[in-house]
Order: C-alpha cells, then sequence, then structure tokens
C-alpha cells in the first residue's frame, strides 16, 4: 500500500525507472537460480558417467579377472553400483520442472544438453 502512494506521487519518469530495476534485479535472480541449476545438473550428469566409466572400465574387469579378492573389491568400491542408478534418477526429472522453476517474468525454459542415456549397470 505504502509503495503504491509512493509510485502515485512521483513523476511518471521516476515511477518507471524505479520499475524497471526492480524487473531487472528480478530477472538478475532468475538468472542467477538457473544458472546455479544448470551447474548442478551438468555436474550430476559428470558424476554419473564418471561412476558408469568406472564400473565398465574397473569394476567389472577387476571381477572378472579375479585379480582381487570380492572383499577388497567392495572396499575399493564401495556403494559405487548403488549410486549409479540413484544419481542417475536425480537427471531424470522432467524438464518442464526445471524451466517452472524459473517461470518468473517468463524466463526461457534451461537450455541443457544433457546425455540422460545412462544405462544402469548390474
Amino acid at each position: 500500500m505504502n509503495e503504491e502512494l509512493i509510485l502515485r506521487e512521483r513523476p511518471l519518469s521516476t515511477a518507471l525507472t524505479s520499475s524497471s530495476s526492480s524487473m531487472a534485479a528480478v530477472q538478475a535472480r532468475a538468472e542467477k537460480r538457473r544458472s546455479v541449476v544448470n551447474e548442478l545438473l551438468e555436474t550430476e550428469s559428470n558424476y554419473v558417467e564418471d561412476l558408469r566409466i568406472c564400473i565398465e572400465l574397473f569394476l567389472h574387469p577387476l571381477r572378472e579377472a579375479h585379480l582381487l579378492e570380492e572383499a577388497q573389491v567392495k572396499s575399493l568400491f564401495v556403494n559405487v553400483e548403488s549410486l549409479l542408478p540413484v544419481n542417475a534418477r536425480l537427471l531424470d526429472v522432467p524438464p518442464c520442472i526445471h524451466s517452472s522453476t524459473f517461470s518468473l517474468l517468463h524466463s526461457p525454459p534451461l537450455a541443457l544438453s544433457l546425455d540422460l542415456s545412462v544405462s544402469v549397470i548390474s
């Protein structure tokens, strides 16, 4: 209510400048959030790929070659096989949920180029 009165009392040019600077601040915060979410998704995607590589190139060959006892393999690769599907599911959140986080001011949807075709290795 007070803000409304202040805007009415100010000259039109002052009210417009105040309004556009508020809009710019809101847009800047929305862009910052978008950037943070994009970075989190990219980091998670890289982590999932690293887990997959670790399992395919190290864990499975070590098991198949019987170079180490199973207890040693388990201690080297603690929970790696259970981490992969959990973290891959984090990337399966529909893109509309990511972009709805930023529906403020009709911001454009996130431009993500993540490879979501992660295969779960058993």
